[in-house]
């Protein structure tokens, strides 16, 4: 069996498919209300790829590879944002240390701490 096929008939057997504004969107109830689905099949490929007696070519068919590993275009938007956030911190908590190191290295705050009768190991 087609994966692409059995992914797209499980999304269509368990939600409701409406067109809005030119756009086949499918939507599933859930605790939390309506959500909207993306299918991991592109929708536009699968009319392009239907004959005039309704059969589909699922080896034309291709993956929407957004929907596919992310969701949605919002959680890939997301995660790019977080994955910034993420980085940046990561590259402040690196300048902190590195600031850090260079100070107990200087000559002039070893001789204090020796002065003191400090020793850093």
């Amino acid at each position: 069996m087609n994966l692409k096929k059995a992914m797209y008939d499980r999304i269509e057997q368990h939600s409701v498919k409406m067109n809005i504004k030119g756009e086949d969107v499918f939507l599933k109830k859930s605790m939390g209300g309506w959500h909207v689905i993306y299918p991991p099949v592109s929708i536009k490929s699968i009319e392009q790829n239907t004959d005039s007696n309704g059969n589909i070519n699922w080896k034309r068919v291709k993956w929407d590879k957004t929907a596919l590993i992310f969701g949605s275009k919002q959680n890939a938007i997301m995660t790019a944002v977080v994955g910034v956030i993420t980085l940046l911190v990561i590259y402040g908590v690196w300048q902190v240390i590195a600031s850090y190191n260079s100070i107990i290295n200087n000559v002039a705050v070893q001789g204090c701490l020796k002065s003191l009768g400090l020793a850093l190991r």
